[in-house]
Formats: C-alpha cells, sequence, structure tokens
C-alpha cells in the first residue's frame, strides 16, 4: 500500500527527525496500534498517523485529529475487551497479550498523554497510581475509593452495607 511520503521535521537541537508514519486500518484499531508502538523509537519519533478505510484506501486526514480518532478508538476497543471495572477500568490477563504487548499500551498511553495531552479517563486512578508510586505512599481511603468505583454500583453498596453492619 502506498501512503503519504515520510518527511523530515527540524528538531529545536538542530537535528532533522524523521516522522515516523503509523498506518491504522479502521476495522483494526486495537492490532495495528498496539504494533505501532512495540518499538521504543515510538517514545521519541514524531509520529504522524493516517487510517485505511474497509476499502484499502488512505483516508484524507493527518495530524492531532486523526491522531485523537484513533486514540479515542483504541482505548474504546481496549476498556471493551481488555479491562474490566465499572466505572473505573483496570487491564485484564489475557493470554495472548504479553509483555511485548503490554509496553506498547504503556507507549500509547504516555505518548498520547505526553504528544497530545490525551488522557484515557476510565482507567482506575488507583492502577495508574500504583505504576508509579510505591503502594505504601497511596492513601487507603483513595484506594478503597478507586476500589469502589471498580466494583458495579449495587456490589459498593452492598460492601459498605456490609462494613457497617460490623
Amino acid at each position: 500500500m502506498d501512503g503519504p511520503p515520510l518527511e523530515l521535521l527540524d528538531d529545536p537541537g538542530g537535528e532533522a527527525k524523521l516522522v515516523k508514519e503509523v498506518v491504522i486500518h479502521r476495522n483494526n484499531v486495537l492490532r495495528d496500534m498496539i504494533e505501532a508502538f512495540s518499538d521504543d523509537k515510538a517514545l521519541t519519533s514524531p509520529l504522524e498517523l493516517a487510517f485505511i478505510d474497509e476499502r484499502g484506501k488512505f483516508e484524507d486526514g493527518r495530524r492531532t485529529g486523526v491522531a485523537r480518532e484513533a486514540l479515542s478508538i483504541f482505548w474504546k476497543e481496549f476498556f471493551s475487551s481488555l479491562a474490566n471495572g465499572a466505572s473505573e477500568k483496570v487491564s485484564a490477563i489475557c493470554h495472548d497479550f504479553q509483555k511485548k504487548e503490554w509496553k506498547s499500551v504503556a507507549r500509547i498511553l504516555v505518548t498520547g498523554f505526553e504528544k497530545m495531552g490525551y488522557f484515557p479517563t476510565p482507567l482506575s486512578r488507583a492502577f495508574v497510581a500504583s505504576g508509579l508510586y510505591p503502594e505504601e505512599m497511596l492513601p487507603l481511603p483513595w484506594l478503597i475509593e478507586s476500589f469502589h468505583m471498580y466494583i458495579s454500583t449495587e456490589e459498593s453498596e452492598s460492601f459498605k452495607r456490609a462494613l457497617s453492619d460490623d
């Protein structure tokens, strides 16, 4: 498939950087993004995302709008197939997802936040914090609140009643 050519961007440090084109099939966003971000260079290279439609043709549009759309679709698919939880989501253990795939997901999270200001709000706060800070730094009431956001409303209410009956 022929896409738009890669271009060089001038870096403030005086070096030109090659723009990495990430081609995403609209019907395979989750897998294509994970594959594209399997390389460490995805964190440091300028990226240009391009969609391929269902007929195999490049769609018009590039830059931030396309990247945000790709991130939005990626996280929607991720949460529906690879995460558990009610209001807050935690990644699920999946037999076909190993270290390589989870590293890609982490790179997508970091790149989305750093380069586009995009952060998937359904991601559990406690899950994110536990990846950033030692467990002893996370206040227990905060963790319990996050747990209540993870379980269903009915389970949360039952849990709260059980604790208040003691």
